[in-house]
């Protein structure tokens, strides 16, 4: 599926998924949490055409990543859509840091304790595989 940006710039689910596949290559778990949030806030403020205003780009982004945790993919995209949202409606050029803490105050976290305890249950649950007694003959 491709998405019209404006301007003549489209991208593709493909695209993303290719610039999101490069990011867990190059650093993949070895990354620190913050830094793979940071770098995929990064890409979707790229994709979205957004400038951020201040000229320390990085320190903003590692700001924003800091307070962001627990955020999957799609918040990060939330969180970037809205931060140039509300660029857009105080008609600003730029999206400033301003932006991205209100747009904080909206888009909430999809990942939360509960969440990551159910997870692990589940984990727990299939860790090792169906019990023998349950496990089809050609498997045991």
């Amino acid at each position: 599926m491709e998405r019209d940006l404006g301007a003549g710039r489209r991208v593709s689910t493909e695209d993303v998924k290719i610039q999101i596949d490069a990011i867990a290559v190059s650093g993949g778990e070895g990354l620190r949490r913050d830094l793979r949030r940071r770098k995929l806030v990064d890409l979707f403020a790229r994709q979205h055409g957004m400038l951020l205003d201040d000229p320390v780009r990085d320190r903003i982004l590692k700001e924003i990543a800091t307070g962001i945790d627990g955020f999957v993919g799609s918040d990060l995209e939330a969180l970037s859509r809205e931060a140039a949202m509300l660029a857009m409606r105080e008609d600003a050029t730029v999206v400033s840091r301003s932006h991205f803490e209100r747009a904080r105050d909206k888009v909430h976290a999809t990942m939360n304790e509960r969440v990551r305890q159910y997870y692990e249950r589940v984990r727990q649950h299939f860790k090792g595989g169906l019990p023998r007694e349950t496990q089809p003959p050609e498997y045991q």
